[in-house]
């Protein structure tokens, strides 16, 4: 990997709809040698997929929340079966510290939170936070000074 992968994938996480001729100009090469840089970064799974930054708000997804979680020790496969098959569970990670996992989630209502959480701890405890507002958000963008 060198300047001009890392060039690509700056310029691609912030739009992933920057064509192949733009990149080409950016970056100062053909287009066919940009095309086949891409299809080596995705081919290295360095480049996982290409995301719409969506306004969930528009489409009814009204309650969102950060779920801190400690599991079960006796339950894990059974816990990270159940969160791999949740649309709503955006992401979860597994972590250091007083908890094992945090949770970012997004359903339709509070009531449907409710539910989630009441079936969330038949494998652990739950701390649920409502997200009020986003202060900032650049999760899908790539920060050019950490690569």
């Amino acid at each position: 990997m060198d300047s001009i992968d890392l060039k690509i994938i700056s310029t691609l996480s912030r739009n992933a709809r920057t064509t192949v001729k733009e990149l080409a100009e950016q970056v100062f090469l053909s287009s066919p040698a940009v095309t086949s840089r891409i299809e080596k970064l995705e081919k290295d799974k360095i480049i996982k997929g290409y995301h719409a930054d969506i306004d969930f708000e528009k489409l009814g997804v009204l309650c969102s929340a950060v779920i801190n979680f400690t599991l079960d020790s006796d339950l894990e496969t059974e816990f990270l079966n159940y969160i791999k098959s949740q649309p709503q569970v955006k992401k979860c990670l597994c972590i250091t510290g007083e908890f094992t996992h945090i949770m970012r989630v997004q359903f339709k209502s509070p009531k449907a939170l409710h539910v989630f959480i009441k079936r969330l701890e038949f494998y652990g405890k739950a701390e649920v936070y409502m997200i009020m507002d986003c202060v900032k958000d650049e999760s899908a963008q790539a920060q050019e000074e950490i690569i």
